[in-house]
Protein backbone atom coordinates (compact mmCIF):
# COMPACT_ATOMS: atom_id res chain seq x y z
CA UNK A 1 0.00 0.00 0.00
CA UNK A 2 3.16 1.95 0.83
CA UNK A 3 4.78 1.68 -2.35
CA UNK A 4 1.31 2.52 -4.50
CA UNK A 5 0.92 5.65 -2.69
CA UNK A 6 4.32 6.85 -2.91
CA UNK A 7 3.60 5.42 -6.98
CA UNK A 8 0.84 7.87 -7.17
CA UNK A 9 2.30 10.75 -5.18
CA UNK A 10 5.27 10.56 -8.01
CA UNK A 11 2.96 10.33 -10.62
CA UNK A 12 1.03 13.22 -9.61
CA UNK A 13 4.35 15.63 -8.74
CA UNK A 14 5.33 14.37 -12.84
CA UNK A 15 2.34 15.45 -14.15
CA UNK A 16 2.20 18.96 -11.83
CA UNK A 17 5.98 19.29 -13.09
CA UNK A 18 4.81 18.42 -17.50
CA UNK A 19 1.60 20.98 -16.92
CA UNK A 20 3.83 23.94 -15.84
CA UNK A 21 6.38 23.16 -19.04
CA UNK A 22 3.38 22.83 -21.27
CA UNK A 23 1.53 26.49 -20.06
CA UNK A 24 4.89 27.68 -20.52
CA UNK A 25 5.16 26.15 -24.21
CA UNK A 26 4.93 28.78 -27.11
CA UNK A 27 5.18 29.01 -30.34
CA UNK A 28 7.76 31.36 -32.48
CA UNK A 29 8.66 32.30 -36.07
CA UNK A 30 5.17 31.30 -37.59
CA UNK A 31 5.72 31.23 -41.17
CA UNK A 32 3.17 31.11 -44.36
CA UNK A 33 4.42 28.34 -47.19
CA UNK A 34 5.19 29.62 -50.44
CA UNK A 35 2.90 27.47 -51.95
CA UNK A 36 -1.05 27.03 -51.72
CA UNK A 37 -2.51 23.66 -50.59
CA UNK A 38 -5.95 23.85 -52.18
CA UNK A 39 -7.93 27.00 -53.25
CA UNK A 40 -7.94 29.74 -50.13
CA UNK A 41 -5.53 26.88 -47.84
CA UNK A 42 -2.30 27.48 -47.79
CA UNK A 43 0.27 25.28 -45.03
CA UNK A 44 2.15 27.21 -41.98
CA UNK A 45 4.69 25.93 -39.58
CA UNK A 46 6.37 27.31 -36.21
CA UNK A 47 8.63 26.10 -34.13
CA UNK A 48 7.70 24.96 -30.56
CA UNK A 49 9.74 27.00 -27.87
CA UNK A 50 10.75 26.32 -24.24
CA UNK A 51 10.74 22.36 -24.48
CA UNK A 52 13.57 21.78 -21.63
CA UNK A 53 17.07 20.34 -22.44
CA UNK A 54 16.63 16.62 -22.50
CA UNK A 55 12.58 16.33 -22.81
CA UNK A 56 12.23 16.10 -26.93
CA UNK A 57 10.57 13.00 -26.12
CA UNK A 58 7.59 14.84 -24.78
CA UNK A 59 8.15 17.40 -27.22
CA UNK A 60 6.52 15.74 -30.12
CA UNK A 61 3.48 14.97 -28.01
CA UNK A 62 3.52 18.44 -26.72
CA UNK A 63 3.49 19.80 -30.03
CA UNK A 64 0.49 18.00 -30.91
CA UNK A 65 -1.09 19.20 -27.85
CA UNK A 66 -0.82 23.14 -28.44
CA UNK A 67 -2.84 24.78 -30.28
CA UNK A 68 -1.80 28.14 -32.64
CA UNK A 69 -3.36 31.79 -33.51
CA UNK A 70 -3.23 32.78 -36.86
CA UNK A 71 -4.75 35.44 -38.75
CA UNK A 72 -6.73 35.94 -35.18
CA UNK A 73 -7.97 32.76 -35.53
CA UNK A 74 -7.50 29.82 -33.13
CA UNK A 75 -6.56 27.22 -35.77
CA UNK A 76 -5.93 24.44 -33.14
CA UNK A 77 -3.39 21.72 -32.84
CA UNK A 78 -1.26 20.87 -35.77
CA UNK A 79 -1.98 18.57 -38.74
CA UNK A 80 1.33 16.76 -37.51
CA UNK A 81 4.64 18.06 -36.14
CA UNK A 82 8.00 17.48 -37.18
CA UNK A 83 11.86 17.44 -35.39
CA UNK A 84 14.66 19.15 -36.78
CA UNK A 85 17.60 17.42 -36.37
CA UNK A 86 19.72 19.99 -37.89
CA UNK A 87 23.58 19.38 -36.84
CA UNK A 88 24.35 23.25 -37.30
CA UNK A 89 21.25 24.23 -34.66
CA UNK A 90 22.05 23.96 -30.78
CA UNK A 91 22.07 20.86 -29.11
CA UNK A 92 18.81 19.60 -28.97
CA UNK A 93 16.37 18.85 -31.81
CA UNK A 94 13.84 21.45 -32.73
CA UNK A 95 10.56 20.99 -33.03
CA UNK A 96 7.93 22.37 -35.69
CA UNK A 97 4.22 22.34 -35.95
CA UNK A 98 2.26 22.55 -39.29
CA UNK A 99 -1.37 23.91 -39.61
CA UNK A 100 -3.15 24.29 -42.82
CA UNK A 101 -4.67 27.52 -42.65
CA UNK A 102 -7.95 28.45 -44.32
CA UNK A 103 -8.91 31.49 -43.48
CA UNK A 104 -7.69 35.51 -45.02
CA UNK A 105 -5.10 33.49 -47.70
CA UNK A 106 -6.74 36.16 -50.60
CA UNK A 107 -3.40 34.71 -52.76
CA UNK A 108 -4.56 31.49 -52.51
CA UNK A 109 -7.88 32.31 -54.05
CA UNK A 110 -7.89 31.01 -57.57
CA UNK A 111 -10.62 32.05 -59.67
CA UNK A 112 -12.52 31.33 -63.14
CA UNK A 113 -12.04 34.50 -65.79
CA UNK A 114 -13.30 34.80 -68.94
CA UNK A 115 -15.59 31.66 -69.74
CA UNK A 116 -16.10 30.50 -72.85
CA UNK A 117 -19.63 28.63 -73.91
CA UNK A 118 -17.65 25.76 -76.53
CA UNK A 119 -21.24 24.70 -78.09
CA UNK A 120 -23.05 21.43 -77.59
CA UNK A 121 -20.78 18.46 -76.56
CA UNK A 122 -22.37 16.37 -79.50
CA UNK A 123 -25.94 16.24 -81.23
CA UNK A 124 -28.57 14.65 -78.67
CA UNK A 125 -26.42 14.92 -75.91
CA UNK A 126 -27.98 17.42 -73.71
CA UNK A 127 -24.77 18.56 -72.39
CA UNK A 128 -22.77 21.93 -73.25
CA UNK A 129 -19.16 22.54 -72.78
CA UNK A 130 -17.95 25.49 -70.70
CA UNK A 131 -14.31 26.44 -70.27
CA UNK A 132 -12.43 29.20 -68.33
CA UNK A 133 -9.54 30.36 -67.52
CA UNK A 134 -7.93 30.00 -63.81
CA UNK A 135 -6.68 33.44 -62.81
CA UNK A 136 -4.80 34.09 -59.80
CA UNK A 137 -2.91 30.82 -59.77
CA UNK A 138 0.86 30.83 -58.06
CA UNK A 139 3.00 29.09 -60.36
CA UNK A 140 5.55 27.29 -59.86
CA UNK A 141 4.67 26.50 -55.73
CA UNK A 142 1.09 25.80 -56.34
CA UNK A 143 -0.01 22.23 -57.58
CA UNK A 144 -2.17 23.35 -60.51
CA UNK A 145 -4.20 20.38 -60.65
CA UNK A 146 -5.25 20.41 -56.16
CA UNK A 147 -6.28 24.24 -57.31
CA UNK A 148 -7.96 23.26 -60.51
CA UNK A 149 -9.86 20.67 -58.84
CA UNK A 150 -10.91 22.89 -55.47
CA UNK A 151 -11.72 26.01 -57.12
CA UNK A 152 -15.52 26.65 -56.71
CA UNK A 153 -17.30 28.66 -59.68
CA UNK A 154 -20.79 30.53 -60.70
CA UNK A 155 -21.77 30.50 -64.36
CA UNK A 156 -25.01 31.35 -66.11
CA UNK A 157 -26.94 30.77 -62.48
CA UNK A 158 -24.93 27.24 -61.97
CA UNK A 159 -22.85 26.71 -59.29
CA UNK A 160 -19.78 24.17 -59.37
CA UNK A 161 -18.21 23.23 -56.35
CA UNK A 162 -15.06 22.32 -59.09
CA UNK A 163 -14.67 21.62 -62.91
CA UNK A 164 -15.71 18.23 -63.93
CA UNK A 165 -11.93 18.25 -65.60
CA UNK A 166 -8.37 20.30 -65.61
CA UNK A 167 -6.86 20.91 -68.52
CA UNK A 168 -3.06 22.49 -68.49
CA UNK A 169 -2.48 24.27 -71.99
CA UNK A 170 1.18 24.76 -71.64
CA UNK A 171 3.60 27.66 -70.52
CA UNK A 172 1.34 30.37 -71.96
CA UNK A 173 -1.87 28.73 -72.75
CA UNK A 174 -1.91 28.34 -68.52
CA UNK A 175 -4.60 26.01 -66.54
CA UNK A 176 -8.15 25.67 -67.84
CA UNK A 177 -11.52 24.32 -66.23
CA UNK A 178 -13.99 22.48 -68.06
CA UNK A 179 -17.41 21.88 -67.23
CA UNK A 180 -20.36 20.45 -69.07
CA UNK A 181 -23.83 21.72 -68.53
CA UNK A 182 -27.21 19.84 -68.67
CA UNK A 183 -29.01 21.43 -72.01
CA UNK A 184 -32.10 20.28 -73.49
CA UNK A 185 -31.36 22.02 -76.72
CA UNK A 186 -28.38 19.85 -77.61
Amino acid sequence: MLALSLYNNFQSAREKRHQIIRDSLSWAHITPSQRCLRFGTREYSAQLMGVPTGKDEYGLRWCKEKSIIVHGFNIGEPEYCTVDNDKSAPKDPRIFGHWSVDSNEPSCKTLWENFQDKGCVAIGSKSRRIEAHMGNHQAPWDNWREMCSTTPADYDGHHFDQPSSCDHRGLFGGIWGVWFIKDDTC
